[in-house]
């Protein structure tokens, strides 16, 4: 079956409105599509209206940024609904939400005292937002940016800025950033019916294979506790500009057959014509759906 079931729209951190996602997989010939936000369905009242409209198969998705200390995990969780009940996660993606305001608000604080500009206003940058997208989407650093060289034109470019270890602190997670761990959410996603799925977990090991199979037999055990709480798969991913990507997806295959975990594949698509995220050629596997059954649950 021919899916997408990771992408993104103008309701995150993608460029495409939801019905224009609808419109590239329709001309895509994708059969099966999901919306996967970061931390959000507000788009999905327009991606489901353009599925029916265009008679696009789709599920309901989100991506839930989560972090596991014990083995280093600051990855996201892939959260599928084909059957509802999506609600079991409205506390956590509305602290999720709450949070990202805080965190841009610091970014703000501390980008007006590191450059020297003008006070960076929330409100103003939400403005540009929507001037840009039509929604409020994820408030990304380089909106920042443009929103500080419009203060101040003679900074730096936005490469060199990227560069810029300040820069970077100036975005750090913290306190209710860091307050949902994989361990909570498998075992609520999966609990209410849904499917849980680690997302391009070739990224916890920096997409390098050496380190994943240097650390194979820890990661297996994992996995296998991951499974008793409730994970249902892993996600085969396009690692582009990754010349080892193959190699990183083959990596992935085998420790789901071993562990008995299910494979889902997307593209990750982000849109915009300069995009590494590119459209809808990422297929992976030949996805079965999720008719297979859910793993049975770790009890206390």
């Amino acid at each position: 079956m021919k899916v997408n079931l990771h992408t993104h729209s103008i309701y995150s951190d993608g460029d495409e409105t939801p019905e224009r996602l609808v419109e590239l997989a329709k001309e895509a010939s994708v059969e099966v599509l999901a919306l996967t936000d970061h931390n959000t369905f507000e788009g999905y009242p327009r991606f489901e209206k353009a599925c029916h409209e265009l008679g696009v198969s789709y599920i309901k998705g989100v991506e839930i940024d989560c972090i596991q200390p014990e083995i280093g995990f600051h990855q996201e969780l892939l959260a599928y609904f084909p059957n509802g009940r999506e609600e079991c996660l409205n506390e956590v993606l509305i602290r999720k939400q709450k949070a990202r305001r805080e965190r841009v608000l610091r970014a703000l604080e501390r980008a007006t005292r590191l450059f020297d500009t003008p006070k960076l206003e929330i409100g103003q940058l939400e403005k540009m937002e929507i001037a840009q997208k039509g929604a409020i989407g994820m408030l990304s650093n380089k909106l920042v940016y443009c929103y500080m060289v419009a203060l101040k034109p003679e900074l730096p470019s936005y490469q060199n800025i990227q560069k810029m270890q300040q820069w970077k602190d100036t975005w750090k997670r913290e306190g209710a950033d860091s307050a949902d761990t994989l361990y909570e959410l498998i075992p609520l996603v999966a609990q209410n019916g849904g499917y849980p799925v680690l997302a391009h977990f070739g990224f916890h090991f920096e997409a390098d294979p050496k380190k994943m199979r240097a650390q194979a037999d820890e990661y297996i055990d994992h996995l296998h506790y991951m499974k008793s709480l409730g994970l249902w798969g892993l996600e085969l991913h396009p690692y582009r500009y990754y010349p080892q990507k193959d190699e990183i997806n083959d990596i992935i295959k085998g420790w789901a057959e071993v562990v008995g975990l299910n494979l889902t594949t997307g593209s990750d698509f982000h849109g915009g014509k300069q995009s590494c995220h590119q459209i809808f050629e990422w297929y992976g596997v030949d996805f079965k759906g999720f008719s297979s059954p859910q793993p049975t649950l770790l009890t206390e």
